[in-house]
């Protein structure tokens, strides 16, 4: 370990994985989706689909732009798409009276929720693991259990 600023570092990683691993707990949404608009399970149920298939593209791009921005930078830019994904959903399908449209659970949720995630999950590992020379993978295993824990 270089330093204690890097058991900073990966606690503070390990934390905001920790919050990007809801998307993994989509499956506590779908029964209540379900219950208020008339949508099958299946059509809910691509939203899922959707946000992980983004949640790819986004891994994709945080890479491309981690080597030419900083990770600062590209977490902000995540946390905005991951920002406006969560508000407008909880905003618009809160209303039980608004003719909510399915697209509008896709683009959201789906390509805005998953991207968001997709670009910080590279950012984050990529920053974090060089602070554990010789440990790297003790490092991104933390990090990974963080992310798998956000779904509970």
């Amino acid at each position: 370990m270089k330093n204690k600023n890097g058991v900073i570092t990966l606690i503070t990683g390990t934390i905001m994985l920790l919050f990007l691993g809801l998307i993994y707990a989509w499956s506590i949404f779908r029964g209540p989706l379900e219950a208020i608009f008339p949508w099958s399970k299946t059509q809910i149920s691509l939203t899922f689909t959707i946000s992980i298939a983004c949640f790819c593209v986004g891994g994709f791009l945080g890479g491309r732009l981690y080597s030419r921005l900083k990770a600062k930078f590209i977490i902000l830019i995540s946390a905005a798409f991951v920002l406006v994904g969560f508000s407008f959903i909880t905003l618009l399908l809160s209303d039980e009276r608004a003719t909510a449209s399915l697209w509008v659970l896709y683009i959201f949720y789906g390509v805005f929720g998953g991207l968001g995630v997709g670009i910080s999950y590279n950012a984050i590992l990529s920053s974090v693991t060089p602070w554990f020379p010789g440990r790297a993978g003790l490092a991104s295993g933390v990090l990974l259990l963080g992310f798998g824990v956000g779904a509970l």
